[in-house]
């Protein structure tokens, strides 16, 4: 091995060299803004700009800032301390948050490069190998442009924070078997579960590695020790979750129209894409539309479960021969597999299902099976030229559609239309693009886009019937924004057909009859959704508009009594409290 100083400098080149890579792949995201959930979760969030929150942060899902919003059961406290460390900093400037973002980022590719360091130096690895292969796999890791959603989308930083706990966590339990390191390792652990619920794979990463490294063999004694402190983690979080939640599990999702065998079957193709997307990643699909494989049959699903088989036969043959080949290999593959289930439980997943940012923490073992393949390769002086001579061009060619990819993140529209670009038929992003267009005050252009998006998720094997009904209510309200009266009440109504309860699009079809002077189907609409009507807010702007209907129409004692129910909900309202004043001076002139 080279001597120690030599060591230690060159490793510190390296240190800077990944440093500098990092920053600069990403330095073009400081130009970006927020975009997509950042609006409800950074900019309309009074959470994080009060620390009076706190407490609440703790003890809520991750939405909790949005009473009427139940939808999840998400638990992340640690992503609300974060955006609200983050708005302490930086205020509602965008370039601060991505700037986070890259710094997080640049922690994780130097947590890869000793992770590399730590696993080479436990199998010989000697000088100039020893510090160049480590190196390799954290330059590949920082300019990856599988992981430019993780970095260049501001609301990603539970991706990168928790895999920085996870990996922080996962170095020092291979580092050492002290009770006092093991014990830093869980709450490591501990803080990656309170960023991200997928952090629970991490247990079972920890025990295939003991496992399968052959590094030692454990008694039972010793195994209950050194997994003790990440038991007693797992307790505190679901203690916190249960508090908080009153349940453990996530919610049924979206996806409820597949059977288990067809999920199955879709996972498998999850699978293999995302392996096709960390090995050769040439495609670029932001925003990816779920589009589900039925049948075994279907070529999509013949191609992946035969390219799996492959891959369960090259996992099989390392176990196999393991006593021959770098164990490794073995470790990270399996690793690999554990770290991708929580992509691949489809029933918990969103509309969209397949994202580029669920392969960040699970290209990790990818790549370190790289270092270990250019270990072997790098022995001599001429073979790390090669090698050298590789990893240029690679980071050369990662880096241009890195920093690509990056440029799509400036902005909702920009994002929405790379991607309607990379999918024909894409419904959400044509929905989106109608909604940045409505923003500007291009109606025309947002309609055209909205009825691309109607046309392409009915023609689905299963429509999204939530997004037809959202569809249909913002056309209407483009139409509406036109004066074209007739145009938003004829899409108000096809809302209706679709989602006959539709609180919203009730209220949007009385307001544009109330309009069109059709004031006796307006009343009766309105008195429908009285019907629907759950929330004691809405039930009073219920009445305070049918009182003003019939205030409008001359019908005072009608409409003095609709505001009065308003005003049991809520007896000192200011709005309803002069509605009424005003009508009762009318009935006083007459």
């Amino acid at each position: 091995m080279d001597s120690g100083k030599k060591g230690l400098g060159s490793t510190a080149v390296y240190l800077i060299l990944i440093i500098l890579v990092s920053f600069g792949v990403y330095s073009n995201t400081l130009g970006n803004g927020f975009v997509y959930d950042d609006h409800f979760q950074i900019e309309n969030n009074p959470w994080i700009k009060d620390l009076s929150h706190f407490r609440d942060i703790f003890t809520s899902h991750v939405y909790g800032f949005k009473k009427e919003l139940n939808t999840t059961n998400s638990y992340r406290p640690l992503l609300l301390v974060y955006y609200a460390f983050e708005y302490a900093m930086f205020g509602l400037k965008p370039w601060g948050w991505h700037f986070v973002n890259i710094i997080l980022h640049t922690l994780n590719s130097l947590l890869v490069f000793f992770i590399a360091s730590r696993i080479i130096s436990k199998n010989g690895g000697e000088g100039r190998v020893y510090n160049f292969a480590p190196f390799f796999a954290a330059v590949i890791f920082a300019a990856h442009p599988v992981h430019s959603e993780a970095i260049a989308w501001v609301g990603c930083v539970t991706e990168l924070s928790y895999t920085f706990f996870y990996l922080s966590a996962f170095y020092l339990f291979i580092s050492c078997n002290g009770i006092g390191v093991l014990a830093a390792a869980a709450f490591f652990f501990l803080l990656a579960l309170l960023s991200k619920e997928t952090a629970i794979t991490l247990p079972l990463v920890l025990l295939a590695y003991d496992l399968f490294s052959g590094e030692r063999r454990f008694r039972i004694g010793e195994l209950i020790k050194r997994y003790a402190p990440f038991t007693v983690s797992l307790f505190v979080y679901i203690a916190l979750r249960l508090t908080a939640l009153k349940g453990v599990l996530p919610n049924q999702g979206l996806h409820t129209y597949l059977d288990q065998t067809k999920v199955l079957i879709n996972s498998a193709v999850f699978l293999a894409e995302y392996i096709k997307a960390i090995v050769l990643p040439i495609k670029f699909y932001p925003f990816n539309l779920f589009n589900p494989v039925y049948s075994i049959a279907e070529p999509k699903a013949i191609l992946s479960v035969v390219f799996l088989i492959l891959v369960a036969i090259g996992i099989a043959a390392l176990w196999l021969y393991r006593k021959r080949v770098n164990p490794f290999y073995l470790v990270f593959a399996v690793l690999f597999l554990i770290t991708m289930l929580p992509a691949l439980y489809i029933p918990g997943l969103s509309r969209h299902a397949f994202a580029d940012r669920q392969a960040y923490l699970p290209s990790v073992w990818l790549i370190l099976i790289v270092s270990l393949l250019v270990d072997k390769a790098g022995k001599g002086r001429n073979a790390v030229k090669a090698v050298s001579a590789v990893l240029i061009l690679i980071t050369a060619l990662y880096s241009f559609e890195t920093i690509r990819r990056n440029s799509a993140w400036k902005n909702d529209l920009t994002i929405w239309q790379a991607s309607a670009e990379a999918a024909e038929a894409n419904y959400l992003a044509y929905l989106n693009i109608g909604i940045e267009y409505s923003i500007v005050g291009r109606p025309d252009d947002a309609i055209a886009f909205y009825k691309k998006s109607l046309d392409a998720n009915l023609k689905r094997r299963d429509p999204d019937k939530p997004k037809v009904v959202v569809t249909h209510m913002n056309i209407a309200k483009a139409y509406r924004s036109k004066n074209d009266l007739e145009g938003a009440r004829i899409e108000f109504k096809e809302a209706l057909k679709a989602e006959p309860a539709n609180l919203g699009a009730l209220l949007g079809l009385a307001s544009v009859s109330e309009e069109m002077g059709l004031f006796d189907e307006a009343v009766s609409i309105y008195r429908q959704g009285l019907n629907f009507a759950q929330d004691p807010q809405a039930i009073k702007d219920i009445n305070n508009a049918i009182g003003n209907s019939y205030a409008n129409r001359g019908m005072f004692s009608e409409a003095l009594a609709s505001y009065a129910d308003a005003l049991k909900i809520s007896p000192n309202d200011e709005v309803i409290l002069s509605n009424m004043a005003q009508v009762r001076s009318l009935v006083g002139k007459r």
